[in-house]
């Protein structure tokens, strides 16, 4: 599938996106935005769990990174999916770990993506995801 920046093809789509590294936060959003997403953004898993509760917003995607301080990206997923309006999202983990290292940690994220991330393939799986 080629996709292009130029369609927009996550337009209509909400992200939230827990990223403690504020540059690589910076760079997927940008990413997310140019290809037509809504994106929220968040640095702390404590109180990005508080923000996903009391939003009440239908997130299509939640993207965690998954080594950060104080919860890691497996406890945060396994949290957010107890909450009703986000029990259709689909969870992305963006990781340095390869997938294989990933997988046998519990929690089981619809796409895998191995830091640094290539913006094509971002775009690319977030969409297949959606389909």
């Amino acid at each position: 599938m080629v996709i292009s920046f130029m369609d927009k093809p996550l337009t209509n789509l909400k992200v939230f996106l827990l990223e403690d590294a504020k540059e690589s936060a910076r760079i997927l959003s940008m990413f997310l935005e140019k290809a037509g997403a809504e994106v929220k953004w968040q640095s702390d898993p404590l109180k990005a769990l508080k923000m996903l509760k009391g939003s009440g917003v239908d997130y299509d995607f939640v993207i965690s990174d998954i080594s950060m301080p104080k919860m890691d990206g497996f406890e945060f997923c396994s949290e957010v999916i107890k909450e009703s309006n986000l029990k259709f999202t689909k969870f992305i983990a963006v990781s340095g770990y390869k997938e294989s290292e990933l997988t046998k940690n519990g929690f089981d994220f619809d796409v895998y993506l191995e830091k640094p991330i290539n913006s094509k393939k971002l775009i690319s799986k977030l969409c297949e995801a959606i389909h």
